[in-house]
């Protein structure tokens, strides 16, 4: 069967980045764990697995942060309690790689832009990463350590548990990373509940951490850890850190190519979906319109904002059309029909990018207007609706890309 993949602060710093050192399990410091929710079996082959239901497949597509090497591809499959990953990745350092399913409870997890290197060094950390994709939901190790109350919960789900370091997988010198675990959720509350944590899957991101930056990256964090460097250490040298965000990619679901119908009816789902789009915008800059009526000197013009969507909005249905027009222009002229096809996946996923890049701007110029308020809640709440808004959006889009 031919598969694609379809586009569905209250604590300290200190307190932040010991939770952040926790959260991949490195240190040496040993914490207490709940008893076992959980029970692991190897994952099966192809040939053995049961028949499991498109809905249920999942895939990430693991792209490079940090300016890493790193790509690879994440697989789930979810059947009944028994969550499979497998994990295949290259580009990757030799040493330990924490890796996670991270998530957020009101919006869609995300990997981290440039923007989140907020102290302007290169790099984002592992505190500076954290607010993109989210808690740590599961830690992927093999075997898996039991689900419980983290001992600091602050990058923590409530029942992500605290991993060995040691059970993480090691990568050798030819960077590859082969990674297989099945979980199995007993049938104890403490496993139900992580289980209902890490659904909607699609809204989740696999992180691969570890690579090479200078000790100042994550100085505070080892130090606040316990085991801070020694007086005198030359903190632009640079050394392996397992905490950096290495890799990052969003779990998608996975649907059946033959089970696509109407292959060649695009233009109307895209027109109105972009109509959506608008709708869903212009609501959450409503939204936070209305928390802002007394200091709309100091906002960014919602006006110019809503204008700047429309802009867009129409740019890329005016994109989509002649997109469509071209490759039934080309079918008609007896043009290979799957290169004619190539050629309007290409011409949809350019303008698919360029239109969420322009509002991926003007979201910023929203959020850095917001900061110089200093209206945090205004502007989380205008975050996460623009995010949630945009995230829906774009699965939409990547759904009907996919279907050609």
């Amino acid at each position: 069967m031919n598969l694609t993949t379809t586009k569905n602060p209250g604590k300290t710093k200190n307190l932040l980045i010991a939770a952040a050192i926790a959260a991949v399990g490195v240190g040496g410091l040993s914490y207490p764990l709940a008893a076992s929710a959980l029970e692991n079996s190897t994952m099966q082959s192809s040939a053995s697995a049961p028949s499991v239901m498109h809905s249920n497949e999942y895939m990430a597509k693991i792209k490079s942060l940090n300016n890493t090497n790193v790509k690879g591809t994440a697989y789930l499959k979810l059947v009944g309690n028994n969550l499979s990953v497998r994990i295949n990745a290259t580009g990757l350092e030799p040493g330990v790689h924490p890796q996670h399913i991270h998530g957020k409870e009101q919006a869609a997890a995300e990997c981290p832009k440039n923007s989140a290197d907020l102290n302007k060094d290169g790099f984002i950390s592992v505190v500076e990463g954290a607010p993109s994709y989210g808690l740590i939901k599961m830690n992927l190790t093999s075997p898996q350590t039991a689900f419980g109350t983290p001992p600091t919960p602050a990058l923590f789900a409530p029942f992500a548990g605290t991993a060995d370091i040691k059970n993480f997988p090691v990568v050798g010198t030819d960077g590859i990373l082969n990674f297989e675990q099945t979980y199995t959720f007993s049938d104890t509350a403490a496993a139900q509940a992580a289980f209902k944590s890490l659904t909607p899957l699609g809204d989740q991101e696999i992180v691969l951490h570890g690579a090479t930056a200078p000790k100042s990256v994550d100085a505070d964090a080892f130090a606040a850890l316990g085991a801070p460097y020694a007086p005198g250490t030359d903190l632009s040298v640079k050394s392996y850190d397992a905490l950096l965000p290495a890799g990052c990619g969003e779990i998608d679901p996975v649907v059946a190519k033959e089970e696509v119908k109407n292959n060649d009816n695009h233009s109307g789902q895209m027109t109105i979906d972009t109509t959506t789009l608008a709708a869903g915008l212009t609501s959450v800059q409503g939204q936070m319109t209305n928390g802002l009526t007394n200091a709309t000197s100091k906002v960014a013009d919602p006006a110019a904002f809503n204008a700047r969507v429309a802009t867009l909005s129409t740019n890329f249905a005016t994109s989509v059309q002649l997109a469509v027009s071209n490759y039934q222009t080309s079918i008609t002229s007896g043009v290979n029909k799957d290169e004619a096809r190539k050629q309007l996946i290409n011409s949809l996923a350019s303008a698919k990018d360029a239109e969420l890049n322009g509002l991926t701007e003007a979201r910023n110029q929203q959020i850095d207007a917001l900061n110089q308020l200093g209206d945090v809640s205004v502007r989380d709440s205008f975050l996460n609706g623009f995010d949630k808004t945009v995230h829906s959006y774009t699965s939409v889009l990547e759904n009907v890309k996919n279907q050609l």
